[in-house]
């Protein structure tokens, strides 16, 4: 009689629900410290969670890319975080004057 290919298994204990894979274990850790840091309460939330902006991708020579992100940079040196502009700022603006132009 041929064995089926399952059947190699069959002897092997089932693990414990209780038991966590490493995986499962970081995850728990993650979200008990998120609970623990937690955004202070009335702490604006950024893009990503704000409805009125979508994700989009864009294609960029590499070399324009390291020049604006390096400009970025030195425009942020020393600005507090909600000060500091990002790609997508710098983007949304030239996007802006250049809608603005073509009316």
């Amino acid at each position: 009689m041929k064995k089926r290919a399952g059947d190699k298994f069959k002897g092997i204990a089932p693990v414990e629900s209780a038991a966590r894979t490493p995986t499962q274990r970081r995850n728990k850790d993650a979200a008990t410290l998120a609970r623990r840091v937690g955004r202070p309460s009335g702490a604006a939330g950024g893009k990503r969670s704000d409805p009125d902006y979508i994700q989009t991708s864009i294609y960029l020579r590499r070399e324009v890319h390291e020049q604006l992100r390096d400009a970025l940079h030195d425009v942020n040196k020393g600005k507090r975080q909600q000060d500091r502009r990002d790609l997508g700022d710098l983007l949304e603006e030239w996007a802006e004057k250049w809608l603005k132009a073509q009316k």
